[in-house]
């Protein structure tokens, strides 16, 4: 219903018209009526009307005064003014202010009905016409994400659009400014686009506050449309992106971004953003690529692949560590932390990585699975990282260490786990890397094959055995105490949590048991 303020200081007027009219059966609600402009402003503030009718002469606060007060807060209320037959220029007043809805004193019923319907039918179409605007707003605020998305693509896969388009487009996205630069996000080998979607999601929201207008993915790489802001910060917020996106989905991107330029410009600026995404190849991990460091990118690899080959395979026969470290090292810093052309690197590599699998004595099929791993590594580091651990791993095999040697070994590690269980530090890969010099993936397998268990299970059970024996027998001890002599000098409670976990009791619990049982009396 709508609701309707009656304003008027006589008030047989007042309960004449209220009398007179059905108002709920109409479709209206009858407010508490008001006698003066002053008294019908504050009813108001307390109840809007969707409809107020009121008389022009009155005390405090004229008719006209109270319309103009209302109109400016509240500018969807409709006015019904009541006038007298001599009241021609106030009348004119109330058209000036936008009122076109008058009843001439007396009124009857049906003049007065007349005008509310009159009324009521301007509120319904204009609630209506709100109602399909809003409506549209929100059809348009769906539509506009793929509006977006499809522009961009459509700009730099085809250029079909011209100068006025452009304009036209900024105006509708309310972009104004006027240079941008492109960012394009690079993935390694095949990815879902769900994974192609979520950097897109993080990219928007990492961009948010320096613009990031237009977003897409196109030919499998992800695009996205900035503001043109120096290459400091801009590199912050990639490189943001880029530890979000591995931190939750586990996979790396390699990125390249352009030089600036205008609306008119984007498709030109990707062909050349693409362009140094094909040499995003670095030692750097996130290193981000440019248009100036193309020229240095097309250069000849500074490595001389048969030496390093050469040096690879004679340090893998000789079981030389040191001499296979050594090598990559060298050729590692050769080339440095710049972009290099990723077809060329990656061959590179592949010629380095046969070259060391060739020494196995199970041959390439041994090794023939970590091939595709090796070649769409993200950053030479990493590649250079697998090449060396293979090498390492088959010079420990090219060592002379015949079964009985890595029985040996293995007594070895048990000797040092002995030796060091009080050693906050002691692990497989601390034993591997600091103390043996073996890969430690290829000790947790001969650990794992001579003892039945894998490294940390062993030494878990070990210390919380320890741990046993000295609560029995040593009755002064603290569990602090015991928990460093055990490895687990600044966290007695995570000692505690194994041990309950182990032996289903805590230690003071267990303390306890051990202690009764040596008073029990024979």
């Amino acid at each position: 219903m709508y609701k309707v303020l009656l304003v008027d200081d006589e008030e047989l007027v007042v309960q004449g018209i209220s009398s007179l009219i059905p108002w709920e059966k109409n479709g209206f609600r009858l407010l508490e009526p008001a006698y003066n402009g002053a008294e019908a402003l504050e009813r108001f503030r307390r109840e809007p009307a969707d409809i107020v009718i009121t008389d022009i002469r009155m005390p405090l606060m004229n008719g006209l005064d109270l319309i103009r007060q209302l109109r400016a807060e509240s500018p969807h209320t409709e006015y019904i003014v009541l006038s007298g037959y001599g009241e021609y220029d106030y009348t004119s007043e109330a058209m000036a202010q936008g009122v076109k809805h008058y009843l001439l004193k007396p009124s009857n019923e049906m003049k007065i009905l007349e005008v509310l319907h009159t009324v009521a039918a301007e509120l319904k179409r204009r609630s209506e016409h709100a109602e399909f605007v809003e409506r549209l707003q929100n059809d348009f605020k769906k539509v506009l994400p793929h509006v977006k998305e499809q522009l961009l693509r459509d700009i730099v896969l085809t250029g079909m659009y011209n100068k006025q388009d452009c304009d036209y487009f900024m105006d509708l996205f309310m972009i104004e400014q006027q240079l941008f630069k492109l960012v394009l996000f690079g993935f390694h080998g095949e990815t879902e686009y769900i994974h192609k979607f979520a950097l897109r999601n993080i990219a928007g929201e990492v961009f948010r506050d320096e613009g990031a207008y237009l977003t897409t993915v196109v030919r499998d790489q992800m695009l996205l449309l900035v503001k043109a802001v120096d290459f400091g910060q801009l590199s912050a917020k990639v490189k943001q992106v880029q530890r979000i996106y591995k931190a939750y989905y586990k996979l790396e991107c390699f990125v390249a971004v352009s030089n600036e330029g205008g609306f008119t410009a984007i498709r030109s600026m990707y062909d050349t953003v693409r362009r140094c995404l094909s040499f995003g190849l670095s030692f750097q991990e996130g290193f981000i690529v440019t248009p100036q460091d193309v020229p240095d990118a097309e250069k000849e690899l500074p490595v001389d692949a048969a030496n390093v080959s050469e040096r690879l395979v004679l340090a893998v026969r000789a079981g030389n560590a040191a001499e296979i470290r050594d090598t990559l090292n060298e050729a590692g810093g050769l080339l440095g932390n710049g972009v290099h052309d990723a077809a060329a690197a990656r061959k590179l590599c592949l010629e380095l990585f046969l070259a060391v699998i060739r020494q196995s004595e199970g041959g390439l099929d041994e090794y023939v699975t970590a091939i595709p791993q090796l070649y769409n590594m993200p950053s030479l580091r990493e590649a250079f990282q697998l090449l060396e651990e293979t090498a390492l791993e088959l010079a420990a095999r090219h060592s002379g260490r015949t079964a009985k040697r890595q029985n040996d070994l293995i007594d070895s590690v048990l000797r040092i786990v002995q030796d060091n269980l009080g050693n906050p530090d002691l692990s497989l890969k601390w034993i591997g890397s600091e103390l043996l010099y073996v890969n430690v993936d290829y000790l947790g397998k001969m650990f794992t094959r001579k003892t039945g268990s894998k490294f940390s299970g062993y030494l878990l059970q070990l210390r919380m055995e320890s741990a046993k024996r000295l609560m029995e027998q040593e009755r002064e001890l603290r569990i602090y105490d015991i928990a460093v002599m055990l490895g687990y000098p600044e966290d007695a409670q995570y000692f505690s949590k194994l041990f309950k976990k182990y032996t289903g009791m805590t230690p003071t619990e267990y303390m306890r048991g051990s202690e009764g049982q040596k008073q029990q009396p024979f």
